[in-house]
């Protein structure tokens, strides 16, 4: 390496310490030149007994880009010193010491040879992704080095990362830090913010940004990162109506674009012009663009989110982290001094997140369950983690490798998963090639080709395209006719090249030879094919003519309305997102109802429920497909037992209201609740009443004695007064008539219900005059209350409340009578109440005698 770049100086250390170490985390700004000078030097002076390195690349784009490089640096092409594999392509030979790889190569080749014995040193480059590739291939690494090969060095590099966290995981490994990019990089913030996360809320903003960026950056060029394919074509469509197409050219820059297209933006301009590159967060690492001074970033960024829920993902526009600002920012002072110019205010920069979420924790975890198994462990807590998977997504993507028969109840690989692993697809992708493996030819193909485009995102130019039958034979065409099938299918070339290999890869391993189909087989082949491979993603119209579905797994989906597909009674869909409400559909085919039994199976279920509007037990019988219900009626001969199980169950979820309660049964649970509450000391032994406690006890004080009862209209009937007091001990019976009574006996004989709803009193209400004689209030409950009287006038309304009688006949009664004897002069208002006879409150009329 003759560049003098940042990191060279620590090049012998870093040497020197992995010589004597087997790891180390090397923390370099962007720029530093730790992907191409280190490896490269370690190469050289690393002292591995002649065994090889690997370096882990998150990205295609970057593995390739690295190793052409570095074998150019060599006066090489690659394939001698220096390789590379990525999915579908490999240039490497028995000459290789430095093999540049994608993070999931890795995981397949451990998965093959977990020993190692040739491999001296890994080193995971740009690690502050966290892709789940990465997580696994440090972790199995770990394993290797506990179990397998003790001497495999690790070398975890980033410009970005925890540091010490990396440390304490790999056995307290060593840190070395170089300090400084290449050039200073200036730093540019918006006055207002930009509250919004769509792009119809920002674009505009950001078209000024760049504008402002080109202008300033003298003869430089501009790199400009988006949140994805979309925004890119709509700045692009912009840009080439404002600028001078003989003096700068606008470049895409994305994952599915072609080589070429890629090594275009990539490299300076054949005609010298000047470019603005339109990129993706695939330009954030490991990838030097020439020329570049400025960098603008709108600060957005696409991840996928994982509902362990529905077992489903949907994309989200999100804030990129702190970390990511970092990497883009450095792309401005790779090979001379930038400026950055951010969609986002210098107050917004303090709250962006340090890093990213780790995709472990957000994404689903069917393959690396299926790698966990394949490993041979029961359980992922067996391994130690950077950072450890969630237990529910593990949990949901283990029962979806049951549904599949991949793995066992011990999760260990059935048959099944053993041949499927072999593909190296997702595993619903896996299970259906293993599934096809001994049909005929034809299927086979079909299966291979389905796998193929699906794995290929957006295979086909335009998006609105759901229908797979369509893409699929697209794929077949392009196979047969490349030139004529890009453009009557309007598919893009990159994308339909990896498509093709990829299929003709899945043919190869399933040992089977390349056989043409027709659009009548694709149509009625590939639908069982999907729903085999998505059983849970079988949907039904809601509606007829609708665009809404309904899925096997409950979640709802939409087919938009200008859509190529046309509404069908039923679709085995293949792609959706995961909205919370209905998630679009990107791939589906029609499907037939008998074929949708055949693969999913139609069950019929016998249910029960409470309907609180009729009050009665209804028992219906429902023909389901997963959870889409396809009929229902009433169940003509009734279950007995299952009613008397859902009775019970209406008696819970109405918190018992829907039993008999009678007005004198709620009067003694509320003397025996009121009794309990005051004198608790004197009714410790006692059972409590209180609804709560009733609710708890239920299975022993009702159900036994309703085992036979299947209706509300017999529930009713039954005697729950006597089931109630059963619990209370009969000579408790008799202590709570003493201490509760349910009524109050005047001095005139009469007996008024006692109201006991209020916490440490009871009350009687009574006519004033029925009481005379009654010299001072009953005691109640051993003596710690006192019987309230509520004193009523002849016209029954309250005059006075008291629960000491005795005062009252001395003081308050005189004040009282004052009012009385106005209002109602006609009745009897005695100065002696204690010595008048108790009854009517009237005076008696004289009978006059005739003579």
């Amino acid at each position: 390496m003759k560049q003098d770049l940042p990191i060279n100086k620590y090049l012998p250390s870093i040497t020197q310490t992995l010589q004597q170490q087997n790891s180390l985390i090397l923390q370099a700004d962007p720029g530093a030149g730790k992907s191409t000078a280190v490896p490269l030097y370690l190469l050289a002076n690393l002292d591995l007994s002649g065994k090889t390195i690997w370096m882990l690349e998150p990205r295609r784009l970057a593995a390739k880009s690295i190793a052409h490089y570095l074998a150019d640096c060599l006066g090489e092409k690659v394939g001698q010193t220096i390789g590379y594999q990525i999915k579908n392509e490999r240039k490497i030979s028995s000459h290789t010491k430095l093999e540049i790889i994608t993070e999931g190569i890795l995981t397949n080749r451990l998965q093959h040879d977990p020993e190692l014995a040739d491999v001296g040193l890994i080193i995971f480059d740009e690690f502050h992704e966290r892709s789940i590739h990465a997580d696994l291939g440090l972790t199995l690494c770990q394993d290797i080095r506990q179990g397998f090969n003790e001497s495999l060095k690790i070398l975890v590099m980033s410009a970005t990362i925890d540091t010490q966290q990396l440390s304490n995981f790999l056995d307290n490994a060593p840190i070395i830090i170089s300090e400084g990019r290449c050039f200073p990089v200036s730093e540019h913030y918006l006055s207002k913010p930009v509250l919004s996360n769509q792009p119809r809320d920002w674009l505009g903003n950001l078209q000024k940004l760049i504008l402002k960026a080109y202008n300033d950056s003298g003869k430089g060029d501009c790199l400009v990162f988006l949140p994805g394919q979309g925004e890119i074509k709509r700045v692009q469509n912009w840009l080439s109506t404002i600028v001078d197409s003989s003096q700068t050219v606008a470049y895409p820059l994305y994952g599915s674009l072609s080589a070429k297209q890629q090594q275009q933006a990539m490299s300076l301009d054949k005609q010298g012009r000047r470019k603005i590159i339109l990129a993706t967060n695939i330009a954030e690492t490991s990838l030097t663009l020439p020329n570049i001074t400025s960098v603008v970033d709108s600060g957005f960024e696409r991840r996928s989110l994982y509902d362990v829920n529905s077992g489903m993902t949907r994309l989200i526009m999100q804030r990129i982290s702190n970390a990511a600002a970092a990497q883009r920012q450095g792309r401005a002072g790779r090979l001379q001094a930038g400026a950055c110019y951010r969609l986002w205010t210098s107050q917004q920069q303090k709250t962006l997140n340090e890093f990213s979420p780790e995709e472990i924790i957000t994404t689903d975890l069917d393959a690396l369950c299926l790698t966990l198994s394949q490993w041979g462990i029961k359980s992922f807590k067996e391994l130690n983690w950077l950072t450890a998977p969630p237990t529910p997504h593990i949990n949901a993507s283990t029962s979806l490798l049951k549904k599949l028969a991949l793995i066992n109840n011990n999760n260990q690989l059935t048959t099944k998963g053993q041949q499927a692993v072999n593909f190296g697809v997702a595993p619903r992708f896996a299970s259906l090639l293993a599934t096809v493996a001994t049909e005929p030819t034809v299927i086979q193909n079909l299966a291979a080709d389905l796998v193929a485009v699906l794995s290929e995102n957006n295979f086909l130019q335009t998006k609105d395209d759901a229908d797979l039958v369509h893409k699929v034979m697209a794929l077949q065409s392009y196979r047969q006719h490349k030139k004529q099938a890009l453009t009557q299918y309007q598919l893009k070339p990159h994308s339909a090249e990896q498509a093709l290999k990829t299929a003709n890869n899945l043919i190869k391993k399933l040992n089977s030879p390349s056989q043409s189909y027709n659009l009548t087989q694709c149509q009625t082949l590939l639908a069982k094919l999907v729903a085999t491979a998505f059983p849970d993603r079988i949907g039904k119209q809601r509606n007829p003519n609708s665009q809404r579905y309904q899925l096997t797994n409950g979640k709802g989906a939409l087919l938009l309305e200008f859509d190529k597909l046309r509404p069908t009674a039923w679709l085995a869909i293949a792609e959706l997102d995961g909205q919370k409400s209905d998630g679009r559909i990107y791939s589906a085919i029609e499907i037939d109802e008998s074929t949708v039994e055949e693969i999913i199976g139609f069950t019929k279920h016998s249910s029960y429920i409470y309907n609180p509007d009729k009050n009665e037990i209804l028992g219906k019988q429902s023909i389901k497909c997963g959870a889409i219900l396809l009929a229902e009626k009433p169940l003509q001969e009734q279950d007995p037992i299952k009613m008397a199980s859902c009775l019970q169950q209406a008696i819970k979820t109405s918190q018992l209201a829907i039993l008999p309660w009678t007005k004198k049964l709620k009067s003694w649970l509320a003397r025996i609740n009121w009794l309990n509450n005051t004198a608790s000391t004197q009714t410790d032994d006692w059972p409590s009443f209180e609804s709560n406690h009733l609710f708890d006890d239920i299975e022993e004080w009702l159900f036994p004695y309703i085992e036979n009862i299947t209706s509300i209209k017999a529930l009713q009937n039954i005697d729950l007064t006597t089931l109630l007091k059963a619990r209370l001990p009969y000579p408790l019976t008799a202590e709570l008539d003493k201490q509760a009574p349910e009524s109050y006996l005047t001095p005139s004989n009469k007996l008024i219900f006692i109201d006991y709803s209020s916490a440490n009193q009871a009350t009687v209400s009574v006519v004033l005059q029925e009481i005379f004689g009654e010299q001072t209030s009953p005691n109640l409950a051993w003596g710690k209350v006192k019987l309230s009287f509520e004193l009523l006038s002849p016209g029954k309304r309250p005059i006075q409340k008291t629960s000491d009688l005795a005062n009252f006949w001395q003081s308050s009664y005189f004040e009282v009578i004052k009012d009385m004897k106005g209002q109602y002069p006609k009745h009897r208002w005695p100065d002696k109440p204690l010595e008048e006879k108790p009854g009517k409150s009237y005076q008696a009329r004289k009978i006059r005698k005739v003579k």
